[in-house]
Protein backbone atom coordinates (compact mmCIF):
# COMPACT_ATOMS: atom_id res chain seq x y z
CA UNK A 1 0.00 0.00 0.00
CA UNK A 2 1.32 3.64 -0.93
CA UNK A 3 1.54 6.24 1.35
CA UNK A 4 0.77 9.87 -0.16
CA UNK A 5 2.81 11.67 2.74
CA UNK A 6 5.91 9.71 2.80
CA UNK A 7 5.71 10.27 -1.44
CA UNK A 8 5.49 13.87 -1.03
CA UNK A 9 7.77 13.89 1.25
CA UNK A 10 10.69 11.65 0.00
CA UNK A 11 10.04 13.89 -3.30
CA UNK A 12 10.17 17.41 -1.68
CA UNK A 13 14.08 18.75 -1.88
CA UNK A 14 15.69 21.66 -0.46
CA UNK A 15 18.95 22.99 -3.01
CA UNK A 16 22.18 23.69 -1.11
CA UNK A 17 24.47 24.74 -2.49
CA UNK A 18 24.03 23.19 -6.15
CA UNK A 19 22.74 19.77 -4.38
CA UNK A 20 19.08 18.60 -4.35
CA UNK A 21 18.68 17.39 -1.16
CA UNK A 22 16.19 15.57 -0.22
CA UNK A 23 13.84 16.57 2.86
CA UNK A 24 12.73 13.07 3.69
CA UNK A 25 15.36 10.62 2.53
CA UNK A 26 13.35 7.66 1.06
CA UNK A 27 15.45 5.48 3.82
CA UNK A 28 15.22 7.27 6.85
CA UNK A 29 13.09 5.22 9.69
CA UNK A 30 11.15 6.22 12.40
CA UNK A 31 11.79 4.42 15.66
CA UNK A 32 10.24 4.10 19.25
CA UNK A 33 12.04 4.78 22.01
CA UNK A 34 12.13 1.99 24.17
CA UNK A 35 8.47 1.36 25.13
CA UNK A 36 7.05 4.68 25.17
CA UNK A 37 5.55 7.48 23.08
CA UNK A 38 8.57 9.14 22.42
CA UNK A 39 9.72 8.74 18.41
CA UNK A 40 13.17 9.66 17.14
CA UNK A 41 14.69 9.73 13.85
CA UNK A 42 18.77 10.04 12.88
CA UNK A 43 19.34 12.03 9.56
CA UNK A 44 23.25 10.34 8.19
CA UNK A 45 23.96 13.00 5.33
CA UNK A 46 24.49 15.87 8.45
CA UNK A 47 27.91 16.66 7.15
CA UNK A 48 26.54 17.64 3.72
CA UNK A 49 24.63 20.56 5.77
CA UNK A 50 26.14 20.74 9.77
CA UNK A 51 29.08 23.09 9.30
CA UNK A 52 27.02 25.87 7.34
CA UNK A 53 23.97 25.31 9.65
CA UNK A 54 26.51 26.08 12.82
CA UNK A 55 27.70 28.76 10.77
CA UNK A 56 24.17 30.17 10.22
CA UNK A 57 23.16 29.76 14.23
CA UNK A 58 26.16 31.95 15.16
CA UNK A 59 25.34 34.39 12.58
CA UNK A 60 21.58 34.82 13.32
CA UNK A 61 22.79 35.10 17.42
CA UNK A 62 25.09 38.25 16.36
CA UNK A 63 22.08 40.01 13.84
CA UNK A 64 20.63 39.45 16.80
CA UNK A 65 16.66 40.53 15.66
CA UNK A 66 15.30 36.92 16.61
CA UNK A 67 17.13 36.56 19.53
CA UNK A 68 15.99 36.00 23.04
CA UNK A 69 18.06 35.37 26.35
CA UNK A 70 16.03 34.13 28.81
CA UNK A 71 18.88 33.63 31.75
CA UNK A 72 19.97 30.58 33.96
CA UNK A 73 17.19 28.06 33.51
CA UNK A 74 16.22 29.22 30.21
CA UNK A 75 17.62 27.09 27.43
CA UNK A 76 20.50 29.31 26.90
CA UNK A 77 20.36 32.02 23.92
CA UNK A 78 17.56 31.44 22.25
CA UNK A 79 17.08 32.68 18.11
CA UNK A 80 13.61 32.00 17.23
CA UNK A 81 12.01 31.44 13.20
CA UNK A 82 13.95 29.30 11.25
CA UNK A 83 11.79 29.76 8.34
CA UNK A 84 13.19 33.34 7.99
CA UNK A 85 16.63 33.05 8.14
CA UNK A 86 17.08 32.88 4.48
CA UNK A 87 19.49 29.67 5.31
CA UNK A 88 18.70 26.38 2.88
CA UNK A 89 20.65 24.56 5.50
CA UNK A 90 17.81 25.77 8.61
CA UNK A 91 14.87 25.28 5.84
CA UNK A 92 16.24 21.96 5.06
CA UNK A 93 15.73 21.50 9.26
CA UNK A 94 12.50 23.49 9.48
CA UNK A 95 11.15 21.01 6.60
CA UNK A 96 12.31 17.83 8.32
CA UNK A 97 10.49 18.89 11.51
CA UNK A 98 7.42 19.78 9.81
CA UNK A 99 7.50 16.07 7.84
CA UNK A 100 8.11 14.05 10.62
CA UNK A 101 4.90 15.61 12.50
CA UNK A 102 3.15 14.87 8.95
CA UNK A 103 4.10 11.83 8.90
CA UNK A 104 3.22 11.07 12.76
CA UNK A 105 -0.36 12.41 12.65
CA UNK A 106 -0.96 11.78 9.42
CA UNK A 107 -1.67 15.55 8.59
CA UNK A 108 -1.49 17.27 5.34
CA UNK A 109 -0.58 20.74 6.64
CA UNK A 110 0.63 20.75 9.91
CA UNK A 111 1.56 24.46 11.63
CA UNK A 112 3.98 25.59 13.63
CA UNK A 113 3.33 27.19 16.22
CA UNK A 114 7.01 28.54 17.18
CA UNK A 115 10.61 27.36 16.14
CA UNK A 116 13.74 28.31 17.34
CA UNK A 117 17.68 27.50 18.13
CA UNK A 118 18.97 27.31 21.44
CA UNK A 119 22.65 28.12 22.55
CA UNK A 120 23.93 26.44 25.24
CA UNK A 121 27.10 28.19 26.51
CA UNK A 122 28.77 26.62 30.17
CA UNK A 123 25.97 27.61 32.87
CA UNK A 124 23.16 27.07 30.84
CA UNK A 125 20.71 24.37 31.51
CA UNK A 126 16.63 24.18 31.16
CA UNK A 127 14.19 24.10 33.98
CA UNK A 128 11.43 21.03 34.04
CA UNK A 129 9.38 22.50 31.63
CA UNK A 130 6.03 21.04 29.09
CA UNK A 131 4.74 23.01 26.22
CA UNK A 132 0.80 24.33 25.93
CA UNK A 133 -0.93 25.21 23.07
CA UNK A 134 0.14 22.44 20.27
CA UNK A 135 0.23 18.17 20.23
CA UNK A 136 3.66 17.82 19.47
CA UNK A 137 7.25 19.33 20.36
CA UNK A 138 10.12 18.03 18.53
CA UNK A 139 13.82 18.26 19.15
CA UNK A 140 17.13 18.33 16.90
CA UNK A 141 20.36 18.15 17.94
CA UNK A 142 23.19 19.93 15.96
CA UNK A 143 26.07 19.95 18.58
CA UNK A 144 26.68 17.82 21.43
CA UNK A 145 29.21 21.12 22.69
CA UNK A 146 32.40 19.68 23.78
CA UNK A 147 32.58 16.41 26.70
CA UNK A 148 33.40 17.11 30.31
CA UNK A 149 35.39 14.15 31.71
CA UNK A 150 33.97 14.91 35.01
CA UNK A 151 30.47 15.76 34.26
CA UNK A 152 29.50 13.53 32.13
CA UNK A 153 25.28 14.45 32.41
CA UNK A 154 26.65 18.05 30.97
CA UNK A 155 23.99 19.56 28.99
CA UNK A 156 21.67 16.39 28.27
CA UNK A 157 18.35 16.29 27.32
CA UNK A 158 15.96 14.73 29.82
CA UNK A 159 12.30 13.53 30.17
CA UNK A 160 10.24 12.70 33.18
CA UNK A 161 6.25 11.38 32.77
CA UNK A 162 4.57 8.84 35.35
CA UNK A 163 2.98 7.20 32.47
CA UNK A 164 6.35 5.83 31.31
CA UNK A 165 7.60 2.77 33.37
CA UNK A 166 11.12 3.72 32.18
CA UNK A 167 10.97 6.84 34.66
CA UNK A 168 8.64 5.18 37.36
CA UNK A 169 11.45 2.12 38.31
CA UNK A 170 11.18 1.95 42.10
CA UNK A 171 7.51 2.44 42.30
CA UNK A 172 4.53 3.07 39.58
CA UNK A 173 3.72 6.71 38.99
CA UNK A 174 6.62 7.72 41.24
CA UNK A 175 9.33 9.51 38.99
CA UNK A 176 12.67 8.38 39.58
CA UNK A 177 14.79 7.98 36.80
CA UNK A 178 14.85 10.23 34.00
CA UNK A 179 14.68 8.58 30.29
CA UNK A 180 17.74 10.52 28.89
CA UNK A 181 17.59 9.72 25.08
CA UNK A 182 20.64 9.72 22.58
CA UNK A 183 21.26 12.80 20.83
CA UNK A 184 23.99 12.48 18.92
CA UNK A 185 24.11 14.71 15.97
CA UNK A 186 21.62 14.57 13.45
CA UNK A 187 19.26 13.12 15.79
CA UNK A 188 15.77 14.55 15.43
CA UNK A 189 13.46 13.33 18.96
CA UNK A 190 9.35 13.99 18.60
CA UNK A 191 7.41 13.75 22.04
CA UNK A 192 3.76 15.26 23.36
CA UNK A 193 3.82 18.71 23.97
CA UNK A 194 2.47 17.87 27.21
CA UNK A 195 5.90 15.60 28.63
CA UNK A 196 7.67 17.13 30.98
CA UNK A 197 11.31 17.97 30.19
CA UNK A 198 14.45 19.30 30.93
CA UNK A 199 18.00 19.93 29.96
CA UNK A 200 20.88 19.55 32.50
CA UNK A 201 23.57 22.11 33.19
CA UNK A 202 26.31 22.50 30.62
CA UNK A 203 29.42 22.29 31.58
CA UNK A 204 31.49 22.47 27.93
CA UNK A 205 33.65 25.15 27.80
CA UNK A 206 35.18 24.73 24.41
CA UNK A 207 32.26 24.65 21.86
CA UNK A 208 28.73 25.19 22.44
CA UNK A 209 25.84 23.34 22.85
CA UNK A 210 23.38 23.94 19.86
CA UNK A 211 19.54 22.50 19.39
CA UNK A 212 16.44 23.26 17.04
CA UNK A 213 13.35 22.99 18.64
CA UNK A 214 9.71 23.38 17.48
CA UNK A 215 6.33 23.01 18.48
CA UNK A 216 3.61 21.89 15.80
CA UNK A 217 -0.09 21.26 15.53
CA UNK A 218 -2.41 20.31 13.32
CA UNK A 219 -4.23 23.49 12.82
CA UNK A 220 -3.39 27.34 14.07
CA UNK A 221 -3.68 28.17 17.41
CA UNK A 222 -4.50 31.78 18.66
CA UNK A 223 -2.37 34.26 20.33
CA UNK A 224 0.73 34.47 21.11
CA UNK A 225 3.12 31.31 21.15
CA UNK A 226 5.37 32.48 23.97
CA UNK A 227 4.29 35.33 26.82
CA UNK A 228 4.90 38.41 25.43
CA UNK A 229 5.25 37.56 22.27
CA UNK A 230 7.68 36.37 19.75
CA UNK A 231 10.64 38.66 18.39
CA UNK A 232 9.40 39.80 14.82
CA UNK A 233 10.67 41.71 11.47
Amino acid sequence: MTNPLLDQWTRRTVNIRGEEIAVWPASQKITKLLDTFILMTRFEDVPRYHPELTRKVFEQEKKGKFKVDFGQGGCGTKIFHLDRWQSAEAELIHLRAIAFFSLVYKCQSPVVDVSMANIFRAGDYCLPHSHVRTSASLVYSVSCGSADPQHGRSGKLCIVDPRMPECCQEQEGRMTTPLIPDMKPGTMIFFPSEVMHFVTPYTGKKSPRISLAWNIDEQLVPGDAIPGGLPEL
